[in-house]
């Protein structure tokens, strides 16, 4: 009688799990034709969202047509693999995330700078290239050449922004120092400004940021020439869970930057020598 109540019991056993299997066999098969993936194969359309934020996507304020970095590769990279782009909507920094898991488009194509907290929320590509952050001081003031560590003392004034990247630089790596910050609300361009109206002595920028600052002040702010304080890769993103559109978009922007397009693109809009740092090669001669 034993016997005949397992031999009962492991055929249950067995019909649960045949059950399950299938159920969620069909469940992921399901899921699986929805995914952003196969939607792009089967319309042959990659829709993308992105931001205007010079020089990575321009908008052009009198038409609405796109340009920069991020709108020129993400084209490139279509055209390699067989695809159209559909530039669907504006996003906020914010949203990006909710937008993609909602499926609003199925990319976010205007670059994004890629961290741990990012990585949380959604998949991130390769790096197309990257940022580097630099100290900036005036022109005269050579009391930090080849010592950055000098900036970490309370008789120095770090020129920061609240929330800003500059302001974690200087928390975390010049505590001592003393921080003239500006409110979040205040342009961005009153960071430097500081710098050169005495009121503070550092400043840490992107070259980009400090070239477009510099063409409306020419002279008045130099790059302390050191390697960049904070290295940042700049990545398409995608919704949790998209791997294959990931890995995707991650070999054809790989076959982009080998033959030598991503330099291209990045060479056409370059304001400076080092605002974006290409990837090195991964390979020895």
């Amino acid at each position: 009688m034993e016997n005949k109540t397992l031999s009962y019991i492991a055929i249950g056993l067995a019909v649960i799990a045949i059950v399950v299997g299938l159920f969620t066999h069909s469940s992921q098969g399901t899921t699986a034709s929805n995914t952003a993936f196969n939607k792009v194969i089967s319309s042959g359309t990659m829709r993308v969202g992105y931001i205007p934020y010079p020089p990575y996507v321009i908008q052009d304020p009198k038409t609405g047509a796109l340009s920069g970095i991020f709108y020129d590769l993400t084209n490139t990279l279509a055209a390699q693999l067989g695809l159209k782009v559909q530039w669907v909507e504006e996003a906020g920094y914010g949203t990006i995330f909710t937008d993609l898991s909602a499926g609003r488009y199925d990319v976010f194509g205007g670059g994004l700078w890629a961290n741990s907290t990012r990585a949380k929320a959604g998949y991130l590509t390769i790096p197309a290239f990257y940022n580097g952050v630099y100290a900036y001081v005036r022109t005269s003031d050579h009391r930090f050449d080849n010592n950055l560590a000098a900036i970490n003392d309370p008789s120095v004034k770090i020129s920061t922004q609240d929330g800003e990247l500059g302001q974690v630089i200087a928390q975390s790596d010049y505590p001592k120092a003393q921080q003239v910050s500006l409110p979040q609300t205040a342009p961005f361009d009153q960071i430097p400004l500081q710098v050169i109206d005495n009121k503070a002595d550092v400043a840490f920028l992107q070259p980009d940021a400090a070239a477009e600052f510099l063409q409306a002040n020419p002279g008045t702010l130099r790059q302390l020439q050191t390697p960049p304080l904070r290295l940042y890769g700049n990545a398409y993103a995608v919704a949790l869970g998209e791997s294959s559109l990931e890995q995707m978009l991650n070999v054809a922007l790989q076959e982009a930057i080998d033959d030598g397009a991503v330099a291209k693109i990045v060479a056409k809009y370059q304001s400076s020598s080092n605002s974006y740092l290409l990837p090195a090669t991964p390979y020895a001669q």
